[in-house]
């Protein structure tokens, strides 16, 4: 069964979801990545790939609203990171990373 279509031009793009301008990004990260979360912590690997035209909203998406750190303007990355961390609390474990 195919996703929403776009036809831009003439030309017909299949997605998996399509968001109107104005969805809340509780709305995306429900839709999206919170039901790979299961799948992350059995050892699955999960991509979130954003893509799309400068200025079309990839940053916010992912990030959140510059300068307001609360659950409502969250964007995907702070939210799964809460997320992760939520469910894995009852375990004890160990993260590092290098930056270079």
């Amino acid at each position: 069964m195919a996703g929403p279509q776009i036809d831009c031009r003439g030309t017909q793009f299949t997605f998996d979801k399509v968001f109107s301008f104005n969805v809340e990004q509780t709305e995306i990260y429900n839709q999206t990545v919170e039901p790979m979360l299961a799948s992350l912590l059995d050892g699955f690997n999960q991509t979130v790939f954003a893509y799309g035209q400068t200025g079309s909203g990839k940053t916010y998406t992912m990030g959140g609203e510059f300068g307001k750190r609360d659950r409502e303007h969250d964007g995907i990355l702070p939210r799964v990171a809460e997320d992760i961390f939520d469910r894995l609390a009852i375990l004890t474990f160990q993260a590092s990373y290098v930056s270079i």
